[in-house]
């Protein structure tokens, strides 16, 4: 005797398909009507009317060059070069090579340079007395 599981689904529902007036309609096709191509109505690309180059700001205020100023740009470029290495050299003018702060606090030399360092205050080595 075998015995196996059954629902009465499968004896109350006859397994027919329905036919295609008895399916129901998927209602994307209508609320996206021109959206996406639907039984009602293809796909409409949207366009901006009347739209060109010259509703775009950056391309209004764009004004093009004319030709052969590359010439121009090169003779800056090339004084630009001359004047870095021209400040590498420095100026003719004869400078001091002391500043004022070396002026005014000329520091310590010689044995009272020596003298001006404070003594250690780092405790000696010695053993600790731990408390136990």
């Amino acid at each position: 005797v075998r015995l196996t599981y059954r629902t009465a689904y499968s004896t109350g529902v006859a397994g027919r398909i329905p036919a295609s007036e008895d399916r129901g309609e998927n209602f994307a096709g209508i609320h996206n009507i021109g959206r996406k191509e639907s039984p009602y109505m293809k796909f409409q690309k949207s366009t901006a009317p009347l739209l060109d180059y010259s509703a775009v700001n950056s391309r209004r205020d764009f004004t093009p060059h004319p030709l052969g100023d590359n010439k121009v740009n090169a003779m800056l470029a090339a004084s630009f070069k001359a004047g870095w290495k021209g400040s590498a050299a420095g100026s003719a003018a004869e400078m001091p090579k002391t500043s004022y702060y070396q002026d005014t606090f000329e520091g310590y030399t010689g044995k009272r340079l020596r003298s001006a360092k404070m003594k250690s205050v780092k405790p000696t080595n010695a053993r600790t007395h731990t408390i136990t």
